[in-house]
């Protein structure tokens, strides 16, 4: 397969309103609050550790490709530990917009995540062995299929993530299954993600991405992504990702997202 162009960028002008609106008041929140120095996760890859302590997450995001916009404004997710430096919980939902140059704009709930990670060995910096973890998530269909804001069927992913830590770079590698119910293939997701810390508050990522159907892996997508997460004073954390997903057997999407995380 050939790639035209940069793999990472935008084709599009990425006007819609909310979009704008979105990315605006939240770069207009991070330079309210960077009065000091400036940390979670927009990568698809996740961490071989868990939480210290409660966090609420909001998350925006644009995924476009020239004929589709979906818009995420935004998924609220709620994370806390139940067993210390072990177990994790986390929820998220989201309200979506969906518009398309073909049809009305539609817009309502999305579905519904509940995932559970177990760290079985986290990583930690300057050790020899890698980390392990796993955490599972079920995708629960709130979202409408027909109005194209969810997919309709209830799946379920199980992940294993290996990490490293050393001096000032992370490196991670995530494998997993999706099984989705009432289907007999699945999907096979493999991910691997880099990162540097720049400074004390700002840490720097690129991570690639590899998702194929198990009854036919030469149907893949690739995605790559580049990101950053800064840490703000108050228990605040601000994320953000740009990135494009190639696939053999559709268009192209351009993806951009910011998050905002609140410890408690």
């Amino acid at each position: 397969m050939e790639l035209q162009g940069p793999i990472v960028g935008f084709r599009s002008s990425h006007s819609s309103r909310g979009a704008a609106a979105a990315c605006a008041v939240l770069a207009g929140l991070a330079l309210s609050l960077a009065g000091q120095p400036s940390v979670a996760s927009p990568y698809m890859v996740s961490s071989t550790t868990t939480s210290k302590s409660t966090k609420l997450k909001f998350t925006f995001e644009d995924k476009d490709n020239g004929i589709k916009e979906t818009l995420t404004m935004p998924k609220v997710g709620f994370e806390t530990p139940l067993i210390e430096h072990v177990l994790e919980f986390k929820l998220a939902t989201s309200y979506r917009r969906v518009e398309r140059v073909d049809r009305a704009t539609q817009d309502g709930l999305g579905d519904t995540e509940v995932k559970l990670k177990w760290a079985i060995a986290p990583a930690q910096a300057g050790a020899r062995r890698p980390g392990f973890a796993i955490e599972p998530k079920l995708t629960l269909p709130t979202g409408s299929e027909s109005k194209g804001l969810g997919s309709g069927s209830t799946e379920l992913e199980i992940p294993l993530i290996v990490g490293w830590k050393f001096d000032r770079v992370e490196l991670g590698a995530e494998l997993a299954y999706v099984h989705t119910f009432g289907e007999h293939d699945g999907t096979v997701p493999l991910g691997v993600l880099g990162q540097f810390q720049a400074t004390p508050a700002l840490k720097l990522g690129v991570e690639l991405v590899a998702e194929a159907p198990t009854d036919h892996f030469s149907d893949y997508e690739m995605s790559a992504n580049a990101g950053f997460k800064w840490k703000l004073p108050h228990g605040l954390e601000v994320q953000g990702l740009i990135g494009r997903t190639v696939h053999t057997n559709g268009r192209d999407t351009d993806k951009l997202k910011f998050v905002f995380e609140k410890y408690f």
